[in-house]
């Protein structure tokens, strides 16, 4: 840092290892934002390498669909997670909605999932975040996660065809065995 020291404003926030490091570490970043900070980023290493994602700004604004594209593959495949994850940005935005984005495992980036909101819902609960009831927004639209007290979980949303498609024999044959 030749000379250059950390500022008092300055705030670092690590997790390692932990299956849940990516949201700990975006809750860290967001809750040493309200201590005044300016910036935002995320060092992820793949093994080989370690990749930075930082900009000025808000957490929530600084971890975008162009930041979760650049990181979803590098924590999908993470060697900590042998069977690869999901990745979910969440931004609580008040005690009664979640906005957030999404990379799902095999498939990228992704508009929707009810599998993400209802973590993401139950996440927020956990941490005292939200009330128990949440509406979870995504690109792909809104989605209702009712979060019980046993943590059984109730979504409720629109459906809607996004596809048709035409299953091969032998894929009906491996399917039913």
């Amino acid at each position: 840092m030749r000379g250059e020291k950390f500022q008092e404003e300055c705030g670092i926030f690590g997790v390692f290892p932990h299956p849940e490091a990516a949201n700990i570490t975006y809750l860290g970043l967001h809750a040493l934002q309200h201590r005044g900070q300016e910036s935002a980023g995320i060092a992820a290493s793949d093994g080989a390498a370690v990749h930075v994602e930082k900009a000025m700004g808000l957490v929530a604004d600084v971890f975008t669909e162009a930041r979760l594209r650049r990181l979803g593959p590098l924590l999908e495949h993470h060697p900590l997670f042998p069977n690869r994850i999901n990745v979910q940005f969440a931004r609580v935005v008040s005690r009664g909605e979640v906005a957030i984005l999404i990379w799902e495992r095999g498939a990228g980036y992704t508009l929707a999932s009810g599998t993400s909101a209802c973590a993401v819902a139950a996440a927020s609960v956990k941490n005292g975040l939200t009330d128990r009831r949440v509406t979870v927004e995504s690109p792909g639209g809104e989605l209702s996660v009712s979060v019980g007290e046993g943590w059984d979980l109730t979504l409720t949303g629109p459906a809607s065809e996004i596809c048709r498609g035409t299953l091969s024999q032998d894929m009906l044959r491996g399917l039913s065995t």
